[in-house]
């Protein structure tokens, strides 16, 4: 490949990455910087190599570089005086730009000068290039599926999978990487090589885990084609994410379940629960077996169950509540949140994104449990054979003595209340229990009286069972729903809830007296668990919105809200940059004086004649001394009065002359010091303090 060419392609490369990198984190004009930046230091980076510097010393200057406009950005944003000419949107965009310009030339400009030194840089430089495009996508992978927004937006617009995109990116990116690597040569060679890389390059991308992308294809599923998923939703018969058994089993949890997004609900008017949880049922679990509690088959009892169509229910108390779930996943059933009156289809609002959408109208108990103290438990409306259904339980009688013991410690005016029972079964359970994902007791033959008098250790299903046969032994009517529960605070005070695979739950309910089912849910003091990642807010706001098919305006383009550009901004612009000229010049300038000065103790000693000359010659300027226009080296060092000096400028003179051998660098060091200390012996007080601060005493020397 031809050598322009080649640059070409490293520059147009190393300016997309960064542009798109920098995309997250600044304004349009910053990405525009960035690109600059890069492109700069692509250009610098070769010019810096070929330099008299040493390799360790290469990237000082783009870190100087880098520095100063960190500086300068900083004092635009706290110094008063810019944003009284340009105001404080220009002032503050200036601050930005700044960094987005000097970090990527820093970065890219010192790289390159390494590469062009030697060349095993090149692959660092390449893999800081796939680390920048990889970030992009790295939110992607954990789930946050809008991520990036320039790319995925697009995507889903036209209904299109993102994923298949992603990995031809990839190889695309692999095969510019290794064109970039190989690039310097030509011909055949060139392109046997290149060749050779982007095979390479593949064979590792499909040696990935295919696990992983399987996971993120069934992630796609969701989002991208509308289908359900093999595994989605709660329920019987279903599972509840990933290594999780259906809610109504007590077989071993022992993975996390996984974070896909299994639906979406939008709150029509706000409400904050009591319990610290909102609790979507699906389905629930009353028919006592002799171990546990499984659905009623008779289909006489738990009548209360979503159904799409039911009709209203205007014997239950409580707050209205009205949402829209929108599923992306099939379920058995509807869910709702608890309390619901009535179902409702509400059409698919896209069917790309959504399996089924319904509006849900739900009854809610907006009072905390201790409130609830002195309401009657049951039904007026039910038989003696419904309420001794929601009251069985085993004959062993641990349950009941324990029960006895727990109710012990209630006080006497409350233990006849049959609700304060229950709440005191649910703080005993709540101290004691410990919520773990792994446990023995489903090896047992009776795995809930192995939890329950046991370790206490389990999930939330053993929670659940056992809360639910204590409120039983207490003589309160309770049953365990299933659904799923999610935390308040994760609604960002939005509208929108998206709700996970982790999100499934099971918990017992109360049937109270003009409330109907009523969760009292255990929530043990001590876990084992992690606790649940909040989802992505932005994924969140943008499923709730497709749900409702109604989308907010767009904001307007950045500067539209600004007043207009007047003529008298154009010299308040000039002076600002005069004054940003000014207030770079003189760092600049010292810069200059720092590096003649140290210059010839850091680069190779093939220099030091001519830099350890040209650092006495700027001594000598600083304190009064410089040659006249036609007067010889050898005449000027004779004036000077430095026999140090005069000795330095005879070896730099038989040094350029060509004179056989290099004179060794430290001589030449030790003389420019010599002459430094004699020019500043023979030189008045005064003189020596104005030549220290005297930055351009080294623009005399010739």
């Amino acid at each position: 490949m031809r050598p322009r060419l080649w640059t070409a392609v490293h520059a147009a490369l190393w300016m997309a990455v960064v542009a798109l990198a920098a995309g997250r984190y600044t304004l349009p004009a910053g990405i525009a910087a960035s690109a600059l930046g890069a492109l700069l230091g692509v250009l610098a980076g070769p010019r810096l190599a070929a330099s008299r510097l040493r390799t360790w010393a290469l990237p000082l200057p783009p870190l100087a570089c880098a520095g100063g406009a960190l500086l300068l950005s900083a004092l635009l944003s706290r110094w008063p005086g810019p944003a009284r000419l340009l105001g404080p949107r220009a002032v503050y965009a200036l601050a930005e730009c700044l960094p987005a310009l000097a970090l990527p030339l820093a970065l890219v400009g010192a790289q390159e000068a390494l590469a062009r030194r030697h060349p095993a840089w090149r692959i660092a430089g390449l893999t800081l290039l796939g680390g920048l495009f990889a970030s992009l996508f790295a939110a992607h992978r954990e789930g946050f599926l809008n991520r990036p927004y320039f790319l995925v937006d697009p995507l889903w617009g036209r209904g299109m999978d993102p994923l298949p995109w992603f990995l031809l990116l990839g190889l695309a990116l692999a095969a510019l990487l290794a064109l970039v690597l190989v690039g310097a040569d030509s011909g055949r060679r060139g392109l046997a090589g290149t060749a050779m890389v982007v095979a390479a390059l593949a064979a590792i991308f499909l040696a990935l885990p295919q696990r992983h992308l399987k996971q993120i294809t069934e992630l796609h599923r969701v989002l991208g084609d509308g289908k359900p998923q093999e595994d989605g939703g709660s329920g019987s018969g279903s599972s509840s994410g990933k290594g999780q058994a259906p809610p109504d089993s007590f077989e071993n949890q022992s993975e996390q379940p996984s974070d896909a997004p299994l639906a979406v609900v939008v709150f029509h008017n706000d409400f904050t629960p009591p319990l610290g949880a909102f609790y979507f049922r699906e389905t629930a679990f009353s028919a006592f077996n002799g171990l546990r509690v499984v659905q009623d088959a008779g289909g006489r009892y738990d009548t209360d169950l979503p159904a799409l169509g039911a009709a209203p229910d205007s014997t239950l108390r409580g707050r209205e509540v009205r949402t829209t779930v929108a599923v992306m996943a099939a379920h058995a059933r509807p869910f709702g949140l608890v309390g619901p009156v009535s179902f409702r289809e509400a059409g698919n609002p896209d069917p790309k994104r959504f399996f089924q959408a319904y509006d849900v109208v739900s009854r809610v108990c907006a009072i905390h449990p201790k409130d609830l103290v002195g309401t009657p438990v049951g039904d007026p409306a039910w038989d003696a054979a419904t309420f001794a259904h929601y009251t069985e339980g085993p004959g062993d009688p641990r349950y009941g003595q324990l029960a006895g013991r727990i109710l012990e410690t209630l006080r006497p005016e409350f233990r006849e209340d049959r609700f304060a029972r229950a709440l005191a079964i649910k703080l005993w359970l709540d101290a004691n229990a410990t919520y773990s994902l792994d446990t023995t007791h489903g090896a047992s033959p009776d795995p809930l009286a192995d939890f329950l008098f046991g370790d206490l250790r389990g999930h939330c299903v053993y929670l659940a069972h056992a809360a639910c046969l204590l409120y039983r032994a207490a003589g309160v009517p309770a049953r365990v729903a299933a659904g799923y529960a999610a935390d308040p605070s994760f609604r960002f005070g939005g509208a929108s809830l998206l709700l996970r695979a982790s999100n499934a739950h099971a918990w017992p309910e109360v049937r109270l007296q003009g409330y109907g089912w009523t969760p009292l849910d255990i929530t043990p003091a001590r876990s084992e668990v992690m606790p649940q990642q909040a989802p992505d807010k932005d994924l969140q706001q943008m499923l709730g919105e497709m749900a409702l098919s109604e989308k907010p305006p767009p904001p307007p383009p950045p500067g539209l809200d600004r007043p207009p550009f007047e003529p008298a901004a154009v010299a308040r612009i000039l002076a600002l940059l005069l004054g940003a000229a000014a207030a770079l010049a003189l760092p600049a300038a010292y810069a200059v004086k720092l590096w003649r000065r140290f210059a010839p103790a850091l680069c190779g000693p093939a220099q030091a004649p001519r830099l350890a000359y040209r650092a006495a010659l700027d001594a000598a300027s600083a304190h009064g001394l410089a040659r006249a226009r036609g007067e010889s080296r050898e005449a000027f060092a004779a004036r000077a009065g430095s026999p140090a000096f005069a000795a330095l400028t005879a070896l730099h003179l038989r040094w350029a002359l060509g004179a056989p051998g290099t004179p060794p660098a430290r001589d030449c060091l030790r003389l420019a010091r010599e002459a430094r200390s004699q020019f500043r012996a023979g030189a008045h007080p005064a003189l020596r303090v104005l030549s220290f601060l005297n930055p351009l005493a080294w623009a005399r020397v010739h």
